[in-house]
């Protein structure tokens, strides 16, 4: 018998279902197969990996000479029989690499790469003293300080005493852990957010030595960073941000985190429809 129109329109749409279902079959059948393969390519990764491992390991070992076993007593002995010009020794490192206050306390020591540890009143160890300021500068000079440090910074112990050299590491080098803790927030909200991310554009930057950079190269890895930074963020140099070339280091630092915040909201909303649009295609 002929179909009536609610017939019809009924398998009209059972058909458009099946037809549905067949394709997101398809689909989910296509994604196992990549999968397996993936899965089959990493082994395959794993199983060279772990050969080369080998070889260069037995090749190491083939090649490293032999050395006599080290006897701790022997060493001992030796110290012992010099014990005064090793006393010597120690005494004229600290002197020569350290200074003092007036109650004979170690304030500040020069480390083997050169750079000033400053020693806090309850004994920490930190990268910048007690009481130092990091400069509100525009983003060019607050690179010139991440990248270089503060090398001609000079340290005074004493009123009366003469001032000492303390060359101050690159900013990019200290952690929040060993600035003193007036410095803590300015270092992780104000500098921080703007430098590291740039820098992270111009990732060869941090295979120059220090004692090689000049304002040429400084100078050209800002500009290429701030290019990349341009394209992945132009809404940062449109409209009122026309005048971001004058920012200090704070602000860029202040509106690179609120536009990361925004592009984390974007993919968090952008993730939330796929995966309701991946519900709403199950139910059917």
């Amino acid at each position: 018998p002929p179909e009536t129109g609610d017939e019809s329109e009924v398998n009209t749409l059972l058909r458009k279902m099946h037809a549905q279902n067949a394709q997101f079959i398809n689909i989910f059948q296509t994604m196992d197969s990549s999968i397996k393969t993936m899965n089959r390519s990493i082994q395959q990764m794993r199983s060279i990996l772990e050969t080369n491992n080998i070889e260069i390991k037995d090749e190491i070992m083939s090649s490293t000479p032999s050395l006599p076993p080290i006897d701790p007593g022997t060493i001992v002995e030796k110290l012992k029989e010099d014990e005064a010009g090793v006393a010597q020794a120690l005494h004229g490192l600290m002197n020569e690499n350290s200074v003092h206050n007036s109650l004979g306390e170690v304030v500040l020591s020069i480390g083997i790469d050169g750079y000033a540890t400053f020693i806090s009143d309850n004994g920490k160890a930190l990268d910048l003293p007690e009481g130092f300021e990091l400069p509100t500068c525009e983003l060019s000079e607050a690179w010139k300080y991440w990248f270089l440090g503060f090398q001609d910074y000079k340290y005074q112990s004493n009123e009366n005493e003469q001032e000492e050299l303390a060359p101050i590491r690159p900013v990019r080098e200290m952690k929040l852990s060993t600035l003193p803790p007036s410095l803590k927030k300015k270092f992780k909200d104000g500098w921080r957010p703007a430098l590291q991310c740039l820098s992270s554009y111009v990732e060869h930057m941090v295979n120059i030595p220090t004692s090689s950079m000049n304002d040429n190269i400084l100078n050209e890895s800002l500009n290429a960073a701030m290019t990349v930074l341009l394209d992945k963020a132009p809404a940062l140099f449109e409209g009122k941000n026309e005048r971001s070339k004058g920012w200090k280091v704070s602000t860029w630092s202040r509106k690179i985190r609120e536009q990361q915040l925004s592009n984390k909201q974007v993919e968090m909303r952008r993730q939330s429809m796929e995966v309701e649009a991946l519900e709403d295609a199950a139910v059917l």
